[in-house]
């Protein structure tokens, strides 16, 4: 009879299909800022400052190629990547901390001003936060390095230092 039941439930379970996620609450972003430190090696540390007018301010300040700063706009596309995948993970909702279980590592501060008087700063010790944090993070960084939006070779043509 137990048995039965389990499978009953495991088929009702089964055909109940996943439940609908909710809309995406989409935000009026102001600004993002992301800054990383340095690790115990050669991890870059560096800042983006990216304005809701798609201005950015890069500081390259170790481990970087080059170091500098420099500043720039992004397209409306690379803009709008970027804000797509802040609504995506809901921000608001994520914790404040997130900790790797090791040492020596690099740590990012990702802060977003939103939705007129808002902010959000997430601290992430190695970088290890979500899988959300994570695609945003590999994004930056890539802006970074000169791939997939190009920042530093195509964007920061003005170095103000």
């Amino acid at each position: 009879m137990t048995i039965r039941m389990g499978c009953l439930l495991g088929i009702v379970l089964a055909c109940s299909g996943t439940p609908n996620k909710p809309p995406l609450l989409k935000h009026s972003i102001e600004s993002v800022r992301f800054n990383t430190t340095r690790c115990f090696g050669t991890c870059p540390e560096f800042g983006l400052l990216i304005q809701s007018d798609r201005k950015v301010l890069y500081t390259a300040r170790k481990f970087n190629d080059p170091d500098g700063n420099f500043e720039g706009t992004i397209t409306p596309e690379t803009y709008a990547q970027l804000i797509a995948l802040l609504d995506e993970i809901d921000f608001p909702n994520l914790k404040n901390k997130y900790e790797a279980g090791w040492t020596d590592d690099q740590t990012a501060v990702l802060t977003i001003q939103y939705d007129g008087n808002k902010t959000k700063t997430i601290l992430d010790y190695g970088l290890q936060g979500t899988e959300g944090l994570c695609k945003i993070y590999k994004l930056l960084f890539d802006w970074r390095n000169g791939q997939n939006g190009s920042i530093v070779k195509i964007v920061f043509l003005i170095n103000t230092n």
